[in-house]
């Protein structure tokens, strides 16, 4: 990361994030992505694009050799992460009295 500016403009973030100016514009008023206003623009410091990224990059699922997913080693991202449904060990309960 050290080929991002101290300071960058909507449009030079765009290019940095490989998308449209339109989705930093997003990203900014959806409070995504922190900016400072100086004079009528918008300036994207080096520090929120890459709590961004930090923020944001899903983790990788490593494999064991025998091809499947070990559970130890995936690390959710506990931002957006909803709460699981409580497990039912009888399924008649969920139907109810038939």
């Amino acid at each position: 990361m050290s080929q991002i500016a101290d300071v960058n403009t909507v449009e030079e973030t765009a290019r940095i994030f490989g998308v449209s100016a339109e989705v930093v514009r997003t990203l900014i008023d959806d409070f995504f992505l922190g900016t400072l206003r100086v004079g009528g623009n918008e300036i994207v410091p080096r520090r929120a694009i890459e709590e961004f990224i930090e923020n944001n990059t899903t983790p990788a699922i490593f494999a064991n050799p025998w091809g499947t997913v070990d559970p130890i080693k995936v690390y959710p991202r506990t931002s957006s992460r909803r709460e699981p449904a409580p497990a039912t060990s009888d399924r008649r309960s969920r139907l109810g009295s038939c």
